[in-house]
C-alpha cells in the first residue's frame, strides 16, 4: 500500500510478519516498509509500526533498529542506526490491543547521501509484564519473543556521482525518467556510472530485471511524477530496458560486464527500446537495472528506470 501525500518524504509498502512459541506470540505490522526521502534533515513522523499484543496477559516491548551486514539484493547497510529511530522504544500493551509507534527517518544533508539505498531492520522484543509488590509496574528481566520488520530506504537521485560513503558500490542515476515517445520509441540510449568503492577489483554484471513477489526490490516509486492514471507496472519486456552489449571486434556481442579497480569510474550504455502502442504511451511502467560484482547479490545495486506517458503515439501514414 502506498502512502504518499504532496511532499511528504514516505512511500511505504507494507507487509506483514508474524511469530508464534509455545502458545505465545508476537505480532507487527507491516513487516516490511519502503521510504522514499525526498529531503534530507526532515525528521518526519513516518510509517508507524504497529504492535498488536495477541496473548491474554499484558505485555512489554522494546523497539531498537539493527544494522546487519549485507543480506538484501540491492541494499547496503544504514550507515547510522540513528538515522531511523521510534518515537518509543519501550511501552506496555494490554492484551489484545495494538500501539503504533511512529517510525523517524532522518538522513543527513550530505552530497555523499544521494542515490543511495540502504537497509535496517527494527527490532521488537516482548516480554510479560510484572506486577511489583510495592509501587507501580515493571517489565520482566528476561525477553522471551522477538520479531524484526525490514525498513528499506531510498535517498533523493541527481545525475552527479556523489562522494564517496560507506557502501562498497555507487551508481547514478539511481532513477531514470523516461519520457515515452518519439525519442524512446524503438531507440534511445542514456548512461550510467559505476564506482568500484569497496577495496577490491571487481567485474561488475548488468542486467534487465524484473522482481518478482517477495523480491527485496520492490516499492515500485511510480508516484515521483505525478499523472492522471493510476496504471502502473513492472515493464512487460526485459527488452524494453537493457545494458548495451559491447561488441568483439566490433562484430560479436559480449557479455554486459564492466572491470572496475577499486576507486576507479566506469560508464555503461543503457538501451531505451519501446515498442510503438498506443495502450503503452497512455501507462506508466518501471524497469530495473541490476548491478552485481562477479554476478552475486550482496554488494550489488540497482537503477529505477520510470516510464511516464508522454506523446500520444501516432502510426505511420500508409
Amino acid at each position: 500500500m502506498f502512502n504518499f501525500r504532496g511532499y511528504r518524504i514516505l512511500l511505504v509498502l507494507a507487509g506483514f510478519f508474524c511469530l508464534t512459541s509455545l502458545g505465545a506470540g508476537i505480532s507487527i505490522e507491516p513487516g516490511a516498509s519502503l521510504t522514499f526521502v525526498r529531503k534530507f534533515d526532515n525528521q518526519t513522523p513516518g510509517q508507524s509500526l504497529r504492535i498488536i499484543n495477541i496473548n491474554s496477559a499484558p505485555m512489554v516491548y522494546e523497539i531498537r533498529t539493527v544494522v546487519d551486514e549485507y543480506r538484501l539484493k540491492g541494499y547496503s547497510p544504514l550507515p547510522d542506526s540513528l538515522w531511523v529511530k521510534p518515537t518509543q522504544n519501550n511501552f506496555k500493551v494490554e492484551p489484545y490491543d495494538t500501539f503504533d509507534v511512529p517510525i523517524i527517518i532522518s538522513i543527513p544533508e550530505n552530497d555523499a547521501n544521494y542515490n543511495r539505498a540502504w537497509v535496517c531492520e527494527l527490532s521488537v522484543m516482548q516480554s510479560p509484564w510484572v506486577e511489583p509488590s510495592v509501587g507501580g509496574g515493571k517489565a520482566a528481566t528476561m525477553l522471551q519473543l522477538g520479531a524484526r520488520a525490514t525498513w528499506l530506504i531510498e535517498t533523493p537521485f541527481n545525475k552527479t556521482l556523489p562522494p564517496k560513503g560507506t557502501d562498497p558500490l555507487t551508481v547514478t542515476p539511481s532513477i531514470q525518467p523516461i519520457q515515452y515517445g518519439d525519442s524512446t520509441i524503438n531507440k534511445g540510449v542514456f548512461t550510467i556510472k559505476i564506482r568500484n568503492d569497496s577495496d577490491l577489483p571487481h567485474e561488475y554484471f548488468l542486467e534487465s530485471y524484473i522482481p518478482n513477489l517477495g523480491d527485496s526490490i520492490q516499492g515500485r516509486l511510480l508516484d515521483i511524477f505525478p499523472l492522471t492514471t493510476e496504471e502502473t507496472g513492472w515493464i512487460l519486456d526485459k527488452k524494453w530496458i537493457r545494458p548495451k552489449p559491447k561488441k568483439f571486434l566490433g562484430i560479436f556481442p559480449k557479455k554486459t560486464t564492466i572491470k572496475l579497480k577499486p576507486g576507479e569510474v566506469g560508464e555503461f550504455p543503457i538501451i531505451i527500446d519501446l515498442p510503438p502502442s498506443a495502450e503503452l504511451g497512455e501507462r506508466q511502467f518501471e524497469g530495473i537495472i541490476l548491478v552485481r560484482p562477479e554476478g552475486q547479490n550482496k554488494g550489488s545495486r540497482f537503477v529505477r528506470c520510470i516510464i511516464a506517458p508522454g506523446l500520444e503515439y501516432k502510426p505511420p501514414e500508409e
